[in-house]
């Protein structure tokens, strides 16, 4: 993340999960075209959004895509992260006693994770 970028454009790529379980498979469906050589050397973004109607599956799914660093599906397609890539995890949380929902986002790189809003509570703040 450290290249000079001289006012070129970051590809931008956002998922929104919507689904009450995580689907592991559309999330690798839509990150499987970035796994073309042209992004692979060149620093992108992926903005994940989690909607407060995900109820399972998001602890897991996170552990493999910011800790183990790899995403694959039944059919053995596999996402490996890149030193190149910044995820932004966006979790609106479900909150049953107070009316306003604020989200709380977790921004990573390989080794390195921030959080920046308040919330999250189960992810410690882990930094290189």
């Amino acid at each position: 993340m450290k290249m000079q970028l001289h006012r070129e454009n970051v590809p931008l790529k956002t998922i929104r999960l919507i689904d009450p379980q995580v689907d592991e498979s559309q999330v690798l469906g839509a990150l499987l075209p970035f796994l073309d050589v042209q992004y692979q050397k060149v620093p992108m973004l992926f903005h994940l959004d989690v909607t407060s109607s995900v109820q399972t599956g998001i602890w897991v799914f996170l552990f493999k895509l910011l800790i183990l660093q790899y995403l694959m599906d039944i059919n053995g397609k596999m996402w490996l992260r890149s030193p190149c890539h910044l995820y932004i995890i966006e979790i609106l949380e479900r909150r049953t006693s107070a009316p306003s929902r604020r989200p709380s986002v977790l921004v990573g790189t390989v080794g390195c994770f921030h959080m920046v809003s308040e919330g999250l509570g189960i992810l410690p703040v882990l930094m290189k």
